[in-house]
């Protein structure tokens, strides 16, 4: 039993030799023609497979792989470096020297790419510099040393950005001095730009933020002054303009919100307003109506002129209304007339002008009128034509255009009429 054992053992390792052989051999083939991955791909496979289920693998294969896996790691982080992955390049050379240390190649090109993220890091804190992002400059700067310790286009970089920041800070120095001497002279216009000049300069600067916030809050309460002047003059335009401009020097000025919405309110209704009075040059007066009464609701400080030209828009609509039903009158349609006259004084029944005198006489000419057209239609009907015709004259002249009283009376009177005489044989 441990003879056949020992057999199998060496049977094992013979077919391990074989296959590493193989591999081996394949490996080469590619390397020659230039392949590593595959060459590389070759022995990591064949080596894998022997180390499966715990087995060893093969002396001459390892290494070879060995060999292999450094190449292989080697070209990996070049053309890490190349592509501008230089951190990842590097972390692969790292590792190929962990199998051959200090192979000058694998350390080259370590240097190379630290050399290349250092000069990109200064390229970026050089840009930072000129934008005046000082704290992100330097960290830039530290980075580039931190990949080649004492590179000097870092430490040079580093030294500017101290440089600038003491600068700046002694620029804005002096821009605060200019802003708070000009604070005693109510100058606020150039109190806020100092200041401002002081902070871009140094933004640390609080003393100047405290300066530039004050001059902006004097600016904006001028701004509402002059607004509250232009409100008052019912310049309601203007008086949005400073109102809006006092909100964009100071946010949170109190009460400032509902200045800008009351003053866009009135603006609104100012252009309803002068919409409104040209629809009433055109008899436009629905329209106008509507205009004025929306402006109404906007408004809080012309409500009255507003009304009164509600008032004058619904007035001159009814004395278009009056007119049409005095029409009515003159062409002698007292009924129609006396309905427009009717509803005029509906919707005025304080008075528009003489419409309730007009409506009552226009009721006693229509009362008569129907009696008188009754009577002659009585009399009519019991052959008393002269009596018939009267009562038709008579309603005839309280209304002309009664009914069919003018037909009754032309039917009546040609009944009434005599014959007209034979003029037969009345010759010679």
């Amino acid at each position: 039993m441990t003879i056949r054992c020992n057999v199998l053992a060496l049977l094992a390792c013979l077919g391990a030799a074989c296959s590493s052989n193989s591999a081996v051999q394949r490996s080469r083939e590619f390397l020659a023609e230039g392949y590593l991955l595959q060459a590389f791909g070759e022995l990591d496979e064949a080596r894998t497979l022997q180390l499966q289920d715990g087995g060893e693998v093969d002396a001459e294969l390892e290494a070879e792989w060995q060999k292999m896996r450094f190449l292989y790691l080697l070209e990996q982080g070049r053309q890490e470096i190349y592509a501008d992955r230089e951190v990842r390049g590097i972390a692969l050379l790292e590792e190929s020297l962990e199998i051959r240390p200090g192979e000058a190649q694998a350390a080259s090109l370590i240097e190379r790419a630290k050399l290349k993220l250092a000069k990109r890091e200064v390229a970026t804190g050089t840009d930072l510099l000129l934008k005046n992002e000082f704290e992100a400059a330097v960290s830039s700067f530290r980075k580039a040393q931190g990949w080649k310790p004492g590179y000097a286009p870092a430490i040079e970089g580093e030294q500017k950005v101290q440089a600038a920041v003491s600068r700046l800070h002694g620029e804005a120095q002096k821009q605060f001095l200019e802003a708070i001497r000009k604070l005693p002279e109510f100058r606020y216009p150039e109190v806020g730009w100092h200041a401002q000049a002081a902070l871009d300069r140094d933004p640390s600067r609080d003393d100047a933020a405290e300066v530039r916030q004050r001059a902006m809050r004097e600016l904006a309460q001028k701004a509402r002054e002059r607004a509250d002047t232009s409100r008052d003059a019912k310049n309601y335009g203007a008086a949005l303009m400073e109102y809006r401009t006092a909100r964009g020097l100071w946010d949170a000025m109190p009460g400032i919100g509902d200045e800008i919405t009351k003053m866009e309110r009135e603006v609104k209704a100012a252009s309803n307003t002068e919409q409104a009075q040209l629809q009433m040059q055109g008899d436009r007066f629905e329209r106008a109506t509507a205009l004025l009464d929306e402006a109404f609701e906007l408004s809080t400080l012309e409500r009255t002129t507003i009304n009164e030209l509600r008032v004058q828009a619904r007035r001159r609509m009814a004395m278009v209304a009056f007119h049409a039903a005095r029409d009515l009158e003159l062409q002698g349609l007292k009924q129609e007339a006396l309905v427009a006259f009717e509803a005029i004084q509906k919707d005025w029944p304080e008075g528009l002008e003489d419409e309730q005198a007009r409506i009552a006489a226009l009721k006693i000419d229509i009362t008569a009128a129907e009696a008188a057209y009754a009577a002659g239609d009585a009399a009519e009907q019991k052959g008393e034509l002269a009596a018939a015709l009267e009562q038709f004259q008579t309603a005839r002249t309280y209304y002309a255009k009664y009914r069919d009283t003018a037909a009754r009376i032309a039917a009546i009177q040609k009944k009434m009429a005599p014959p007209a005489a034979d003029g037969a044989g009345s010759g010679g």
